[in-house]
């Protein structure tokens, strides 16, 4: 995550993460990198990403990759997470490039 990192350290301290339609596979990434650096569980960075991005949807594979690198992460051997992935509905067949991406402050 060294590349994110010195990104965030640049003069606008933004990083545009991306993927085809920035629901799974984008979101993965950023919610791994708060869980990482913010010592922050899953569900809270889950809920602070899904206020910002209201179809964030990871994968379930995805979630529970989440899962154990929180418990690396946080060195803790349980988690209480509710959210367990798939809850989003039909995606846009319309959405821009603007709206697959998640911008990291």
């Amino acid at each position: 995550m060294t590349i994110l990192e010195d990104a965030l350290c640049t003069k606008t301290n933004k990083v545009l993460v991306h993927c085809s339609a920035g629901i799974s596979r984008s979101p993965t990434l950023v919610l791994a990198y708060m869980i990482k650096k913010k010592k922050i569980k899953l569900d809270e960075a889950f809920q602070t990403m899904r206020q910002l991005r209201t179809i964030v949807d990871p994968n379930i594979s995805f979630i529970l990759q989440l899962r154990e690198w929180e418990k690396k992460c946080l060195e803790t051997t349980e988690t209480t997470g509710t959210y367990c992935g798939s809850t989003s509905k039909t995606k846009a067949e319309n959405q821009t490039h603007s709206d697959s991406a998640i911008v990291v402050n």
